[in-house]
């Protein structure tokens, strides 16, 4: 069976519904995988869905936002016609995050994909993930 890897950076920035003093922690997972063969490549969209957990500025609430970003992109698979089918494997690779002023986030995302096409028609795609990230140093301390 032919198949592929390919790897997507994705940049968002995000705005927070208010003023925040930290962001501590993201959860990330792929969603709305689809793929499409098409002669010699494989085209492919899903989102990026990040859970983003932060400190509101007011009164030190700990709050979670859900943003999304959607991606997509191509593989070179040599061999592969329309018609055949495919299997994406999406696996978030890693996640940074930081606030660039009190409301806005600045996150990069790395997106690993593994692509399978076989010559039946059918599309399947792996479970996503969910991946926790948090910033270098971050410890949880119970007392």
């Amino acid at each position: 069976m032919p198949f592929g890897t390919v790897q997507i950076l994705i940049r968002p920035d995000f705005i927070l519904p208010a003023a925040a003093i930290k962001v501590f922690r993201v959860a990330a997972i792929t969603q709305d995988i689809s793929c499409t063969v098409i002669s010699d490549k494989v085209i492919f969209s899903g989102t990026l869905v990040l859970d983003i957990s932060w400190v509101r500025a007011a009164n030190n609430q700990v709050l979670v936002t859900r943003e999304t970003a959607p991606f997509s992109g191509f593989v070179d698979i040599p061999g592969v016609k329309p018609g055949m089918g495919c299997q994406l494997f999406p696996d978030v690779e890693h996640v940074t995050f930081h606030l660039i002023d009190p409301r806005t986030i600045k996150t990069t995302g790395i997106i690993f994909i593994d692509i399978v096409v076989n010559s039946v028609p059918f599309t399947e795609f792996g479970e996503g993930i969910t991946r926790v990230f948090d910033p270098p140093g971050f410890a949880i301390t119970t007392n």
